[in-house]
């Protein structure tokens, strides 16, 4: 039994020593089962992460952790490792872990990174931020009280009036701002060229300005109606124009006579402007019915007429029966020509006469037929002149067969 005991307290011991030895590699701050707490205290990992992203507080840096992901049976027990540099943040693991983190403890270190002081602005109406010592200059206003002036004018300013064009004098040029300044002693200026617009009579003209220190040479023209230009300036006593050149040569087009079709050339005048009439008598009883076309002003040349879509002239024409004349108007152009108001179509409606009585029945003389009938006048008025006649005849004989039976008898009378 003393043996037994012997032994069991040997093994105890034992034990003991090894428990301080894995104490002793492990680092301080863990008890072999869990992390220390060190600077931040024991932080507990929800989840599954085989890795973690960790940061130190401001003005901190992160110089090493303890980290566990397993038991100390499964030689995964709590693990120590420096950061050396110290860092703001990182990421941690369990060195050659296949298990996810279980908790983890940050260990800190100040931070020896001076902040930069701030900057002091000299001249805060510069841009940008100015270091002491520096020569402030005043920037022009945002507003240009005198925008027709050079610079950026403050409120308040004086504006000076630009001269217009025309009052710089030939020694003077414009500046950006409009202003009359005089020109450099090297420098000349060409004057503008200019066209005028074509006529119907003649083609757009050249137009050479004056300049300052310079003059035009001869216009040189050709090509098809002489449009084309070509015109060279030069300039005086040793001066040059901009083109750093002594002579400026321009060429160009002018514009060709307008064309007579062109509503600028045509003359008013020589198309006077016409008004169609019309005016019809409707059928009658014993008559045509008739229209007639005419001009307003006496001009029936200068009016094309289509009735029914066939082209008829000016005058009088004749409708012998009922219907709708269709009569349209055009003005013979170009010579003549209509208003914009002027009436152009007309629909004529022809209608047999009424309350024409038994006449309607007879062929009255100076009708080319009868409404009614059909027939022609002329030969009906032919039959009862024959009938009358006959009548006349037969009444001529029974007188002169009653005269000579009188005779006859008178005669026998005598004779007895």
């Amino acid at each position: 039994m003393h043996k037994k005991i012997l032994a069991a307290g040997s093994a105890l011991l034992l034990l003991a020593g090894l428990m301080a030895l894995g104490a002793g590699q492990a680092s301080a701050g863990n008890d072999g089962q869990v992390c220390a707490g060190f600077d931040s205290g024991k932080i507990d990992v929800s989840g599954s992460h085989l890795a973690l992203e960790v940061a130190a507080p401001a003005g901190q840096l992160i110089d090493g952790y303890c980290i566990k992901a397993g038991s100390v049976q499964q030689g995964l027990g709590p693990k120590w490792v420096d950061v050396n540099p110290p860092v703001a943040s990182l990421t941690i693991s369990y060195p050659t872990a296949t298990k996810n983190i279980s908790h983890y403890a940050l260990s800190y270190t100040p931070s020896t990174a001076s902040s930069t002081p701030p900057t002091t602005d000299a001249c805060p109406d510069m841009p940008g931020p100015q270091s002491a010592g520096t020569v402030c200059v005043t920037m022009p206003p945002e507003t240009d009280a005198c925008p027709a002036m050079l610079g950026n004018q403050s409120a308040g300013t004086v504006c000076e009036t630009v001269p217009p064009v025309g009052e710089c004098s030939d020694t003077q040029m414009r500046d950006d701002a409009g202003h009359c300044v005089s020109l450099p002693p090297t420098l000349a200026v060409a004057g503008l060229v200019t066209t005028t617009d074509p006529t119907c009579a003649a083609p757009a003209q050249l137009v050479l300005g004056s300049g300052a220190f310079a003059s035009w040479n001869e216009v040189v023209y050709s090509g098809d109606g002489n449009l084309h230009y070509s015109v060279t300036a030069a300039a005086h006593d040793g001066r040059l124009f901009s083109t750093g050149q002594a002579t400026m040569t321009l060429t160009g087009d002018l514009a060709p006579a307008l064309s007579a079709s062109d509503p600028a050339c045509v003359e008013l005048s020589t198309h006077p402007l016409v008004t169609p009439t019309v005016t019809f008598e409707n059928l009658g009883c014993s008559a045509n019915g008739t229209y007639t076309l005419a001009s307003a002003e006496g001009l029936d040349e200068g009016i094309l007429w289509t009735v029914d879509g066939k082209a008829v002239t000016s005058g009088k024409h004749l409708v012998r029966s009922a219907g709708i004349v269709t009569v349209t108007a055009a003005p013979n152009a170009p010579t003549y020509g209509f208003s914009f108001d002027t009436q152009t179509t007309w629909a004529l409606n022809f209608t047999d006469a009424q309350d024409c009585g038994d006449l309607t029945t007879l062929a009255l003389p100076g009708d080319d037929s009868l409404a009614s009938t059909g027939a022609n006048a002329n030969v009906i008025n032919l039959s009862l002149l024959l009938a009358g006649g006959l009548l006349l005849l037969g009444g001529g004989l029974l007188l002169l067969r009653r005269a000579l039976v009188i005779t006859e008898k008178r005669f026998r009378l005598d004779k007895r």
